[in-house]
């Protein structure tokens, strides 16, 4: 029943099932509270165990730390000591002075002026060393000069006896040559330096001079060749005496000894160099004397042929060339005028050059060897080369003492006049000039020639022991009250030669130097140097051990240790 009393509220009535859902789902509430609970609960354990676990990895990595920088600091303590290791064992072991003292005093001040000194000169024996292989590797010929003396004879050298004024003015006249015809021909014969400059820039004059030569030959059924030795002078209108030390010989019995050659200065004879042509004493009357004939006189010049201001080198010429050491004609000195009326004196020095040393270390790879002769000549002759000129009434006299072999100069007879050379012309005679050279003297033939004589040169081996001179002459007057005491002087002082050896440096002499340098300044041997050298080696390679760990270090921070850090 419900009471009818008034309310401010109504009043609610439940009946029991609303009452009963009300309760179940407070039930379901406190259970749905339990399970958050529990779930809670069970994220905390879950969370603490994490935790627990990262303590633990971390206490793990930090332990795993603690032993890598632990080995990374034995590994260091035994680079440092295996490089202390090898510098006490090389300090106490080596046979270099300074190092040893360097070590044993590091803790005393005698130490550093031991470091010094020794650092010093280590760095002059380094200078040293890389000097002398670089000189080594040069290939440097070093020479010595020794003297030889109390021999029994010397080589004498080859003569050449030239006419520098051609022809013979009285042979030229008995052939009907005149003026201009003769000097064409010495033109052809001799050097295309003699020509004046007008002569090329007359080409029908050449043309009218050739056709008149070619006409004449025709006519007397000659070569150019048997013109030029007919009217040329012959050996025994040269030489009226000869002399081989005390022995004289006259013109005839001289010439038989001799060589004609046919020069660019004409006809010229040379006295070849054989193992009887000797000097036993020294002297101007003990080499080879020869009395020469100059009573004769030069061509006339047709001076718009001929260039007289050219043609300065005149007269009778002698030469010095080769000897039996080396057969060819090289010449020793230039060819020396013998003038009229006068005695010449030519005195060569002899020295003889071994080269058999050259062919040493790095030479061995880039030159040949050289040639041994099949016969030695036990008698080493000639020491002095005098040449003496005498005038009776047209006579003149050479002597000359030693031998001529030398490496270079001009060709005998080279027709070198005054000042010049074998070119025709200056550089303003033009193309017409050229023209003349290649037509008249065949220079193009003359450089194929020259081309070939390079080109076997280049081929040719040097001799290993070889005589070479060096000449002097010296002209004076020679009055004839003087005659008789030179006939009676007799040069009989001791002879001598210099004896030039050339070698270059072998790995023996290089290895001697250096162990002999490394001696005076560290103390020590070549074995020694060998002991710096691995030394040196051995810290070297210590030192990149220590760069690649440190390095291999250095990457695995960045590896590993950088993920750490996110």
């Amino acid at each position: 029943m419900y009471n009818s009393t008034p309310s401010s509220k109504p009043i609610t009535c439940w009946s029991l099932d609303n009452i009963g859902k009300i309760q179940e789902k407070e039930e379901e509430e406190e259970e749905e509270e339990r399970r958050r609970r529990k779930r809670q609960e069970k994220e905390e354990e879950e969370e603490e165990r994490r935790r627990s676990k990262r303590q633990v990895k971390e206490e793990e990595e930090k332990e795993e730390e603690r032993r890598r920088r632990k080995r990374q600091e034995k590994e260091k303590e035994e680079e440092e000591r295996k490089l202390t290791r090898v510098v006490e064992d090389f300090a106490q072991n080596t046979t270099a002075h300074g190092i040893g003292s360097m070590w044993r005093y590091r803790q005393r001040p005698l130490g550093a002026l031991w470091t010094v000194v020794t650092t010093i000169m280590f760095i002059l024996l380094l200078t040293y060393i890389i000097t002398e292989i670089q000189q080594f590797n040069e290939i440097e010929v070093f020479s010595k000069r020794s003297d030889v003396e109390n021999l029994r004879s010397l080589p004498l050298p080859s003569l050449v006896f030239c006419n520098r004024g051609f022809f013979s003015r009285q042979k030229l006249q008995g052939m009907e040559l005149d003026v201009e015809l003769s000097n064409y021909v010495m033109l052809m014969v001799g050097s295309a330096y003699l020509a004046h400059n007008s002569f090329f820039k007359t080409p029908a004059k050449r043309t009218l001079l050739h056709a008149r030569l070619e006409d004449y030959l025709t006519r007397r059924k000659l070569t150019l060749s048997q013109l030029v030795q007919a009217v040329s002078l012959s050996c025994e209108e040269m030489v009226i005496q000869c002399a081989l030390g005390p022995r004289m010989m006259w013109g005839d019995e001289c010439c038989r000894d001799m060589v004609q050659v046919e020069t660019r200065s004409g006809l010229c004879f040379s006295r070849e160099a054989d193992e009887d042509f000797i000097q036993v004493g020294n002297g101007e009357w003990m080499g080879y004397t020869v009395v020469l004939n100059t009573s004769y006189q030069e061509p006339e010049l047709a001076e718009d042929l001929v260039d007289p201001i050219r043609w300065l080198k005149r007269g009778v010429q002698i030469t010095i060339t080769n000897t039996i050491t080396q057969p060819s004609l090289l010449v020793t000195e230039q060819g020396t005028i013998l003038p009229t009326h006068t005695f010449t004196s030519i005195t060569l020095t002899l020295a003889k050059i071994n080269r058999e040393g050259l062919t040493q270390g790095p030479a061995i790879f880039t030159t040949f060897p050289c040639v041994q002769r099949e016969q030695e000549q036990e008698q080493e002759q000639g020491d002095e080369d005098e040449g003496e000129h005498q005038q009776g009434g047209s006579p003149e006299e050479t002597t000359d003492d030693g031998d001529g072999d030398g490496d270079g100069g001009d060709g005998v007879g080279d027709g070198d006049d005054g000042d010049g050379g074998d070119g025709v012309g200056d550089g303003d005679d033009g193309d017409d000039g050229e023209e003349v050279v290649n037509e008249i003297w065949k220079i193009n033939k003359t450089r194929e020639m020259m081309k070939c004589f390079a080109e076997v040169s280049g081929e040719c081996r040097l001799v290993c022991r070889e005589k070479v001179f060096t000449g002097q002459p010296v002209t004076q007057p020679l009055l004839s009250q003087h005659l008789l005491q030179l006939q009676q002087r007799q040069g009989l002082d001791r002879q001598s030669y210099s004896q030039v050896v050339l070698w270059r440096k072998s790995f023996l002499d290089l290895m001697g130097e250096v162990g002999g340098v490394s001696g005076l300044l560290l103390g020590c041997s070549l074995v020694s140097i060998l002991e710096i050298l691995i030394f040196i080696l051995s810290c070297f390679k210590a030192l990149v051990e220590m760069a690649v760990i440190r390095i291999r270090r250095a990457f695995f921070v960045v590896v590993v240790v950088a993920p750490g850090g996110q």
